[in-house]
């Protein structure tokens, strides 16, 4: 079972999943996607599950039926190009998104894109390099649309609630996948 995680930055999705360990036994993958420059992203992208040795162990893990959560995947790359401006990397996307690894099933933390900016200002968090309301905004358009249209079943998490509320929620989701495995529609 591979469940991927996204959200904001800052929607919790790193302190929501290593909190889940405790309870739930899965192996996790933080970020296997780097954010490539523009000048890449088409080239680099085309290869890079064929030059990452991260991605052998993340197939094995999970061809051995063990639940692998990984936090962020190609979708995060995509979305925070097309949220950039590079908007034909949408097509690029359709056509990739089916040549790579398929989760059983997105989960995504949804938190309100000032609240996020306003998490990673406080926590001088700074991997993106424009933290503003209007790029997280289109970022995390961006990223659910394309989990849409992926066809892959996804989950929406309420990141705004308390810590343990949120773990709650994940285990919820977890279960669930578990319980249905892989299905073609969102939740």
């Amino acid at each position: 079972m591979n469940i991927i995680i996204h959200g904001l930055p800052a929607s919790g999705k790193t302190t929501t999943i290593l909190s889940c360990l405790s309870e739930k036994q899965f192996t996790f993958t933080p970020e296997l996607f780097k954010f490539f420059s523009p000048e890449t992203v088409g080239r680099e992208f085309e290869t890079v599950f064929e030059k990452d040795q991260l991605r052998e162990d993340y197939i094995q893990t999970i061809s051995k039926g063990r639940l692998v959560i990984s936090e962020r995947d190609h979708l995060s790359t995509f979305a925070y190009h097309v949220a950039k401006g590079r908007t034909e990397l949408k097509s690029k996307f359709l056509k990739l998104q089916h040549t790579l690894v398929t989760p059983d099933a997105y989960v995504y933390f949804i938190i309100p894109s000032k609240l996020s900016s306003e998490r990673r200002t406080k926590r001088e968090y700074h991997v993106f390099d424009d933290g503003s309301v209007k790029f997280l905004s289109l970022f995390q358009k961006y990223c659910m649309e394309f989990i849409r249209q992926s066809g892959v079943k996804y989950y929406l998490l309420d990141a705004t609630v308390s810590e343990s509320e949120c773990r709650n929620q994940l285990l919820e989701i977890i279960k669930r996948c578990e319980k249905n495995g892989k299905q073609k529609k969102p939740v």
